[in-house]
């Protein structure tokens, strides 16, 4: 029973190695303690979420009109919100560890993925209502499918370490800088420009 546990170990330390060398070989580094904190926060957003899913399905089907009338149930909802406190508390411990754009990243992809699901469904509802033709739909769900791909691999490379700079969103030093940059511009314009002035920049750089 040893050897098969020390089996498995030397299997698990095995795919991190090749994780860890496919992301090098792609010219992207890991970060094993971002990659730990975010599969980490995932998981227990998952939870919350499968929790809440499991909340309104039970009374949904053994409620009245959404109105809980039964002990049993009623216990049951309490265990699951209980889980659900307790996995909120463990996932704002792990968002502690983590930058802000990695959360902001990581909603975008979810959300969006969701979007491009319920996208899909549309468009194959309205080839079967005779609306678009089997190319036509079938272009445009190749469209929506090259999108799902793109958020999957962010949300892969999030999961692991490897996202090391948002991808579909903007943090607000970028936007602030980018602001700042364009007021100057701008005062160029008017003639009230100074050519030593340097644009502050909050993630530590200056432009010019």
């Amino acid at each position: 029973r040893v050897f098969k546990v020390l089996r498995v170990l030397r299997l698990v330390r095995f795919i991190r190695i090749i994780r860890i060398l496919d992301a090098r070989l792609r010219g992207k580094d890991t970060s094993e303690v971002i990659a730990e904190h975010m599969q980490r926060f995932d998981l227990l957003f998952g939870l919350i979420k499968a929790h809440r899913g499991a909340q309104r399905a039970l009374v949904g089907y053994f409620g009245n009109h959404g109105e809980v009338e039964s002990v049993e149930v009623a216990r049951c909802l309490l265990q699951s919100e209980t889980s659900v406190y307790k996995a909120m508390t463990l996932c704002t411990m792990e968002e502690e560890h983590l930058e802000d754009w990695l959360i902001e990243e990581l909603s975008v992809c979810h959300s969006n993925m969701r979007v491009a699901r319920e996208m899909e469904a549309y468009l194959l509802g309205a080839r079967e209502a005779g609306v678009l033709t089997a190319s036509e739909a079938e272009s445009l769900v190749h469209t929506v499918h090259h999108h799902m791909h793109r958020f999957a691999e962010q949300l892969g490379d999030l999961r692991h370490g490897r996202a090391l700079k948002p991808r579909f969103t903007k943090t607000s030093v970028v936007d602030e800088c980018e602001v700042e940059q364009a007021r100057k511009v701008l005062e160029n314009d008017s003639g009230g420009f100074n050519e030593n002035a340097d644009v502050p920049c909050r993630s530590g750089g200056s432009a010019a």
